[in-house]
């Protein structure tokens, strides 16, 4: 299956050994083929080890009516969100607060 990680502010070695199943095309951001066992097994890798950062795994399937499952993980500002069968994407705020 089709695979796309953007995996941000993680340690080294989570970065080297994402390194031996995907391809970076860019800083942070992963591409490549993998089955859905070696997938499942770099999602619970990244999970375990990218301490402050964060990451979003997009996987190609045939389940969704969008052709992709989303997984986030750690201090990303968005969260997906099931709706109704689509995933869509949920913005976190922070509102600021002014004294007066």
């Amino acid at each position: 299956m089709f695979v796309v990680l953007h995996a941000e502010a993680v340690p080294e070695h989570l970065r080297g050994y994402v390194d031996r199943f995907l391809f970076e095309v860019s800083t942070s951001l992963y591409v490549g083929n993998l089955s859905r066992k070696v997938a499942t097994q770099l999602w619970e890798v990244i999970n375990e080890h990218q301490k402050d950062g964060s990451a979003a795994m997009i996987l190609a399937t045939s389940t969704t009516e969008q052709g992709f499952e989303l997984l986030v993980q750690g201090s990303s500002k968005t969260q997906p969100v099931d709706f109704d069968g689509l995933t869509l994407t949920a913005w976190s705020r922070k509102i600021a607060s002014h004294a007066h």
